[in-house]
């Protein structure tokens, strides 16, 4: 959706995750600092905070990826793997940070949270598009959504998994990946102390 939203002109968010912070302090400002800054976002904490930003700036539209519950868990826990983060254990709750190890229960979120958003938008039709990724692997859609012509470039595919080769391979990755075992524990406790992720 990152790509295809670039091809349409708008100027995508690239780092939306730095958003989790303000979220977690309520500081609205300091998201709206970084949302005017673009035309469109993606990735996490966005969903999480759709109704605030619908609030925030009404008249935007919405689009919900969705696909079937058993080949999201596939996708999610292989992304994830064993590292938890702040952001996980916040969107999946204390302690539930990797989908590797509370499968119904990260299915359940999913699921949850996209009724969540077909009910907050059910008597607003034209403001939330449901774009299955099955269905939906072409223009048409989106582009009939956003009032849009259909672009002559290809529909655009990323993140495509076969799911063999290991999520974090390679020095840096590696290094990476070290880094954030360390980190990610201290900034998890710190935001537990401060009673910012739920229990769910």
């Amino acid at each position: 959706m990152n790509r295809a939203l670039s091809a349409l002109g708008y100027r995508v968010s690239p780092d939306s995750w730095k958003l989790l912070t303000p979220v977690l302090h309520q500081d609205w400002e300091q998201v709206a600092e970084h949302i005017d800054r673009y035309d469109a976002f993606e990735d996490n904490p966005i969903p999480q905070i759709f109704k605030e930003l619908d609030v925030m700036y009404p008249g935007s539209k919405f689009i919900l990826t969705i696909r079937d519950s058993d080949s999201w868990y596939k996708s999610v826990k292989y992304h994830i793997d064993n590292l938890r983060s702040p952001m996980h254990e916040w969107v999946f709750g204390r302690g539930r940070g990797i989908p590797a190890q509370n499968m119904e229960h990260t299915i359940r979120i999913y699921e949850e949270h996209i009724k969540e958003v077909r009910d907050y938008f059910k008597d607003r039709p034209d403001d939330l598009l449901v774009y299955d990724l099955k269905e939906h692997n072409n223009w048409l859609a989106l582009c009939e959504f956003l009032g849009l012509p259909i672009p002559e470039t290809k529909y655009p595919h990323a993140n495509r998994s076969n799911y063999k080769t290991p999520k974090y391979a390679g020095k840096k990755l590696t290094w990476r990946r070290i880094r954030k075992r360390v980190k990610n524990p201290i900034l998890i406790f710190y935001y537990n102390l401060r009673g910012w992720i739920p229990t769910r």
